[in-house]
């Protein structure tokens, strides 16, 4: 078991918000959104690994915590992602890519 408080939200993190996962969707012929990522998750990993990741997500979003603390832990878990580069906030971003996994398997990404 990890010691990190959330490890299924660090594996979505560390697998596909590396440093180079823009570079790998559009070597894949898509538009490198984050929204278009977390889609990509939903749709490929198994049921029980998308619950995990929102029951982490209820989890950080429950904390209310400050922008530089969601910076921070975001970083923690090691996401190369910045959201305000996306034109967003952390919590935004967190409560997007809940919504994004929470959504019908296949379904289209928002936005």
């Amino acid at each position: 078991m990890s010691d990190e408080p959330y490890p299924r939200l660090a594996y979505l993190l560390q697998a596909y918000f590396h440093q180079n996962w823009a570079a790998e969707y559009q070597r894949e012929a898509q538009t490198p959104t984050y929204r278009r990522v977390v889609a990509d998750v939903r749709d490929r990993e198994p049921p029980g690994v998308v619950a995990g990741i929102i029951a982490d997500l209820d989890d950080v979003i429950a904390r209310d915590l400050t922008e530089d603390d969601l910076r921070a832990l975001s970083r923690r878990l090691g996401s190369q992602f910045s959201p305000p580069g996306a034109g967003t906030t952390y919590a935004a971003w967190l409560h997007d890519i809940r919504a994004v996994l929470a959504a019908p398997r296949g379904s289209a990404p928002p936005g």
